[in-house]
């Protein structure tokens, strides 16, 4: 029945256009209520706004003003403007708010969208949700998409994969993706890495720039302050039997000795200052101070008798019956004294290229994913009989008293001691160690040297 002006009910049974200039097209135990509403027809429906329309479907409420409801069943537009594309059990709650469809998801934030899935929630302010399951977009101008994504923040950009967890934003503006199998771009990213880039990059780059860079990484945040990280790697574990590499750069082979793999500028990109530079011969130039883990310099050489038969600390002199290697010192005041073993060099040298000797031995295979064990240079060294020889800097010493007690400044020679040093108030030219550090008594025990051989 038509009860109010110029309403119609243009068929069906049970229904009725209750609101001034409402319409039913048909169904069963349909209402328009709502000024200016209309119900197109199917069961149950309900359009209690003004201007408001359900399309069909059953137990749709289009109660809103401006509301619609285009389909589906047991949907709802509860505010003006909102609307509900299909599906079952979608409530489109908020201002302007949008469900296009899906299963039992909620736009209860002003302006905000749902796109499909199901048990979504879009709940900030212009927010949304593209689709997928249990995805939340909280805060205001939020995204949501996947699965138990939760943009909880203020500007969130938060996509989940199939995971079965949670994966919630922590503070504002932040873009997020969770991606067990790897993110790739311009990449399908076959290998899993984390993050597989192809291609040149750049990020809050400046557009002026004419280069071309594979990943440019600028901060706008320096106030004199702490800058912080602009980029933070972090490792939860080391993985002997694999590659763990916290950064590797690779260049075509081709690349020329002049190519610079790194590169640390200061001031602005129209006149910049490089501090630090990373040739591809392998040269390293810095404008300030190198420090190293240790405090000496050390040069990687052979031991004739292995490195078995030394120990860090000891004394060493060449091997006259072969004057590249090394032997521990067992003679007093030896003209050939070269050094000492290093306990923890800061800087080591070597002729060697160490990544050809970690291939040759089996250690790493370059050209395959990496299957077995990498070692550090020192202990690499070890497996072809080479040991770390401290020749300048701060280094512990084995040292005896045989020639008196030793005091800081002492000048040190070989002793009779076995790769033991001893104080020499007058030593002879080519004999000399470096100067005592520390002080010894009696007997033998170590103290800190500064080797100056001389």
């Amino acid at each position: 029945h038509a009860n109010d002006f110029y309403s119609t009910v243009s068929g069906g049974i049970g229904n009725a256009a209750l609101g001034s200039a409402s319409s039913v097209g048909g169904g069963q135990n349909d209402t328009a209520s709502g000024d200016f509403s209309t119900v197109g027809g199917g069961y149950r429906n309900a359009t209690a706004g003004d201007s408001s329309s359900v399309l069909g479907g059953s137990f749709n409420a289009a109660s809103g003003a401006l509301s619609t409801v285009a389909g589906g069943g047991r949907n709802s537009a509860s505010q003006v403007g909102a609307t509900v594309g299909g599906g079952r059990s979608d409530t489109a709650s908020g201002l302007v708010s949008m469900v296009a469809g899906g299963y039992g998801n909620v736009a209860s934030g002003d302006s905000s969208s749902i796109l499909g899935g199901a048990f979504n929630s879009a709940i900030g302010v212009f927010s949304t949700v593209a689709g997928g399951s249990n995805n939340t977009a909280r805060g205001d101008y939020s995204f949501a998409a996947g699965h138990r994504a939760d943009a909880y923040w203020e500007g969130c950009f938060v996509w989940a994969d199939a995971t079965d967890e949670d994966f919630q934003a922590a503070t504002f503006n932040q873009f997020l993706i969770r991606a067990a199998g790897g993110v790739g771009i311009n990449t399908n990213n076959t290998s899993g890495e984390a993050l597989a880039v192809e291609g040149d990059v750049l990020i809050n780059g400046d557009t002026t720039s004419t280069t071309s860079t594979a990943l440019d990484i600028i901060s706008s945040t320096f106030s004199g302050g702490l800058l912080g990280y602009l980029m933070n790697l972090q490792s939860t574990e080391v993985i002997d039997s694999g590659g763990s590499d916290m950064l590797r750069i690779r260049v075509p082979p081709s690349s020329s000795d002049h190519f610079q793999f790194i590169e640390c500028q200061r001031s602005s990109l129209l006149d910049p200052d490089t501090e630090f530079r990373v040739w591809g011969n392998g040269d390293v130039t810095a404008d300030g101070t190198v420090s190293g883990g240790g405090a000496d310099f050390a040069e990687m050489l052979p031991v004739s008798n292995g490195v078995h038969s030394v120990e860090p600390g000891d004394v060493l002199v060449i091997d006259p019956d072969n004057p590249r290697a090394l032997i521990r010192s067992s003679a007093a005041r030896s003209t050939l004294v070269s050094g000492i073993y290093s306990t923890r060099p800061g800087f080591v040298a070597s002729e060697r290229d160490w990544d050809q000797v970690a291939v040759d031995r089996g250690f790493v295979n370059m050209d395959a994913p990496r299957t077995s064990r990498d070692l550090p240079v020192v202990e690499l060294a070890k497996e072809i009989g080479e040991i770390p020889l401290a020749v300048v800097g701060i280094v512990p010493c084995k040292v005896t008293t045989e020639n008196g007690p030793i005091q800081p400044g002492d000048l040190l020679v070989t002793s009779s001691t076995p790769g033991h040093a001893m104080r020499d108030d007058d030593p002879k030219t080519g004999t000399v160690l470096g100067k005592a550090l520390g002080s010894l008594d009696v007997g033998t025990g170590i103290i800190d040297v500064l080797v100056t051989l001389q």
